[in-house]
């Protein structure tokens, strides 16, 4: 196995552990790390001319998920 394949896989795998543990720990932060390390994948399937197109746009979802979380923390800083 190539070392570059070796580092696709891991991004990806690595991107779903972030992700479930940011939705767990409601961490802005860690949900920006999640779509970061998925950045690899998206590209590589961004180019393809079929459905795996949409696979592409998948990053979207640990960035909104970072727009709510830092929205409702700052939300509950201003309640206090």
């Amino acid at each position: 196995m190539s070392i570059i394949v070796f580092f696709w896989w891991m991004s990806g795998i690595l991107s779903i552990g972030v992700c479930f543990w940011a939705i767990v720990a409601q961490s802005g932060w860690l949900s920006l790390l999640s779509a970061v390390l998925f950045m690899p994948i998206a590209y590589y399937f961004g180019g393809a001319e079929n459905a795996f197109q949409l696979i592409g746009w998948l990053p979207l979802l640990p960035l909104v998920m970072a727009t709510v979380f830092f929205r409702k923390k700052r939300r509950s800083k201003s309640d206090m």
